[in-house]
């Protein structure tokens, strides 16, 4: 998971997604509806650090947070998690504080949250840190729902803030090169595709 921050605003996105805003606008790798208006957000200036909250400490949860510390420029502030004792445990193990989801989105100090919750949570986190004005990154799906998805893309919008869904598998060389082979006509019309996946 890599970084990116830019013009006082930051977004945590899976590697090799973007070097930069632009890249991630042309990769589709971020959603970004131009300039913030201004408010009594923060802003970031070159060396300032950035504060993330996750929410999840389940797998995933701990996969992102173990990235988010090898990060630098990026310092943990928050866990959240249903189960306060998971928050708690995570926490402590990389210096920062269990929260609830009003705590975290709250803070004025928190510039970007990873969600990595279960799916049936992830839209409504996306719609609140959007309205806090928090940088987002999701775990794949946004939703179940299209209309929900939908709902958080108007969010994220009309919060002007950054958000990266971790469709990361778009990335991997050899879907790559099953497009590349596929647009070429090389392989034909696919019926099944089946697909291996080790982490």
């Amino acid at each position: 998971m890599a970084a990116i921050i830019a013009a006082g605003k930051a977004v945590f996105c899976e590697k090799p997604m973007a070097e930069t805003l632009e890249d991630a606008d042309r990769v589709g790798g971020s959603h970004r509806s131009g300039p913030r208006e201004a408010t009594n957000r923060p802003t970031l200036e070159n060396n300032d650090m950035i504060n993330a909250a996750i929410f999840g400490a389940g797998r995933i949860g701990k996969v992102h947070t173990h990235n988010i510390a090898g990060l630098p420029g990026v310092a943990l502030r928050y866990v959240v998690d249903v189960n306060p004792a998971a928050a708690a445990e995570l926490a402590v193990a990389y210096g920062a504080k269990p929260a609830t989801i009003e705590a975290a989105l709250g803070d004025p100090e928190v510039h970007a949250v990873v969600i990595a919750t279960s799916t049936d949570t992830h839209a409504d986190l996306i719609q609140r840190a959007a309205a806090a004005g928090k940088a987002i990154f999701c775990e794949k799906p946004v939703d179940l729902a299209l209309e929900r998805a939908r709902l958080c893309a108007e969010a994220v919008t009309r919060a002007g803030v950054l958000c990266g869904i971790g469709f990361q598998r778009r990335f991997d060389p050899t879907f790559a090169a099953l497009k590349t082979r596929l647009d070429a006509g090389e392989i034909g019309e696919p019926e099944t595709l089946l697909i291996t996946s080790r982490e």
